[in-house]
């Protein structure tokens, strides 16, 4: 017989992120003093709870100013356009990922 994945919700918190461009008085991407790009900051989070079964990536996050990788990762979620910011280790959602098994998840129709 045929196997159907059936999936129960599967919820998990983790800390999203809301970068925020740091900016000059005159509303220009702020600098030090050489002229490197500070980037965004990355200091305002608030818990959020997601289905681990409605996650189709994960990958690191980069800051588009200075090209540099910050400690966040960036989520993709079946039916959402953009990429939700976390706070969480790339290895701990990945683990959630890898937890998830057919055996439990299918059954013979």
């Amino acid at each position: 017989m045929a196997k159907i994945p059936i999936f129960p919700p599967n919820y998990i918190t983790v800390t999203q992120i809301f970068p925020i461009l740091q900016v000059d008085a005159a509303g220009n991407p702020s600098v030090t003093a050489n002229g490197t790009p500070l980037g965004f900051a990355l200091n305002i989070t608030a818990s959020a709870t997601l289905n681990v079964n409605d996650i189709v990536a994960l990958g690191e996050f980069f800051d588009q100013y200075t090209g540099l990788p910050v400690n966040a990762r960036q989520i993709y979620l079946a039916g959402v356009t953009n990429a939700m910011i976390i706070q969480d280790s790339y290895n701990t959602i990945k683990a959630h990922l890898d937890a998830i098994d057919c055996t439990d998840l299918c059954s013979d129709v």
